[in-house]
């Protein structure tokens, strides 16, 4: 089921509450900084072209693998891409659409599908399929504690990768079915409750694009917020001379400027913005709204400074969630305008 939203947001109910949502597929998204700056609304980057092409996939093959299940498997369906909701906090809930729920040798479990490369699904196969992304699990575990239901991981095997002009080398897994029952929740909803506690202080606080927090997943693919993403402490570049040929480097010169233009337009766009709206809410006064005879807007307030007392936090328990920590395995690569000199 198509979703264009953003990871995390606000939303608004018909009696004027403002809940913040999270979807499911991610919670268990190891950059808690860029959960919060989709959560405050900063615009993402568009998806990356070979990540576009698998959720694509995933969407066309999501049908012929239910079916499938229905044929082969005697998997009987109770519903299809059902809403459902995990509140873990308040005005916080986790969102999301399983797949289905199921009967499956006389149980009835929560299911959800992936589509996945032949390398992805060898590894699924070895261990299950949460071990392939780091937000399979928490998005899994999110389904089966808010359904309270068993779940049922199903991985197809999409093959080899395809060359550029979208054909695929044969691959002797290509098209089998991998199921595996899950009976308890890899996440446990201390451990749900708390990653949701975390982005909804973040969220709730100050802007995170004018903060001091860095980046905790630098490593993490792909980034859609590099732009504003600030540089991680630490971080060494070797410097190299790329480009030798005279118009290779006039053109990467020509990227640069761009580059450099559209980036200063945005920080000044971003500067103007936060000055008009802090003069309009300044002008609402201790009311819920500003209203003239064009426009009505409506004030929203966030109480920050809340959140878990770590301090107070047993040593045993924060051992326990440690273990859980993943190093992140993934790298990419970016720009930080002002660290962008000219030499000439």
């Amino acid at each position: 089921m198509g979703d264009n939203r953003p990871p995390v947001y606000m939303e608004e109910t018909d009696n004027g509450v403002v809940n913040l949502i999270i979807r499911a597929s991610a919670i268990g998204h190891p950059c808690l900084w860029e959960l919060i700056a989709a959560g405050q609304g900063e615009e993402m980057s568009p998806v990356p072209n070979v990540l576009q092409r698998a959720f694509d996939e995933g969407n066309l093959l999501e049908p012929v693998i239910i079916k499938r299940l229905e044929r082969e498997y005697g998997v009987s369906f109770h519903s299809h891409q059902s809403e459902g909701e995990l509140w873990v906090g308040d005005n916080v809930a986790v969102r999301f659409h399983s797949d289905g729920i199921g009967e499956y040798q006389n149980l009835l479990y929560v299911v959800e599908a992936k589509a996945l490369s032949d390398a992805l699904w060898q590894k699924a196969a070895k261990g299950t399929v949460g071990d392939v992304m780091d937000e399979y699990n928490s998005q899994l575990s999110v389904m089966m504690h808010g359904e309270g239901l068993p779940g049922l991981w199903v991985a197809y095997n999409k093959g080899l990768p395809p060359d550029e002009n979208g054909n695929r080398e044969p691959c002797e897994d290509q098209g089998k079915l991998l199921i595996q029952k899950i009976n308890i929740p890899p996440s446990s909803m201390l451990e749900i409750e708390l990653k949701a506690s975390l982005i909804k202080e973040g969220v709730m606080g100050e802007p995170i694009i004018s903060s001091d927090r860095q980046c905790n997943s630098p490593d993490h693919w792909p980034c859609r917020y590099l732009a504003i993403r600030p540089e991680p402490e630490g971080r060494e570049h070797k410097r190299e001379v790329l480009i030798p040929d005279p118009e290779g480097k006039a053109e990467f010169d020509r990227l640069v400027r761009e580059y450099l233009m559209f980036k200063g337009q945005y920080d000044e766009s971003k500067t103007r913005y936060e000055a008009a709206r802090n003069a309009i809410t300044s002008g609402a006064g201790k009311s819920g709204y500003v209203q003239t005879d064009r426009w009505y807007i409506p004030i929203y307030e966030r109480v920050s400074g809340g959140g878990i007392a770590w301090d107070e936090v047993p040593q045993e328990l924060k051992n326990a969630l440690e273990a859980y920590r993943k190093p992140g395995t993934k790298k990419t690569r970016y720009l930080i305008s002002k660290t962008i000199k000219r030499l000439d």
